[in-house]
């Protein structure tokens, strides 16, 4: 399975929902990584979080882009 991790967020279009999944867990990442996930709906690996598509979101998740991945 390819993953697809979300280099380019403008690839991503706004005003629809985003899936996202957990990929890599938080272990001694920067605790503003892991709030960034917690507002994201996220905290261990393997969940997902459907998201509105936009501006605010879509910056979260380029924070912790090498963390999640999209899921169609």
């Amino acid at each position: 399975m390819a993953k697809n991790t979300v280099k380019d967020t403008k690839a991503v279009k706004e005003g629809g929902k985003i899936r996202i999944r957990q990929i890599r867990g938080t272990a001694g990442r920067n605790p503003r990584v892991r709030a960034t996930l917690c507002a994201l709906g996220l905290g261990r690996i393997g969940h997902e979080s459907e998201l509105p598509s936009n501006p605010s979101v879509l910056g979260m998740i380029r924070k912790v882009n090498s963390i999640v991945t999209v899921v169609k």
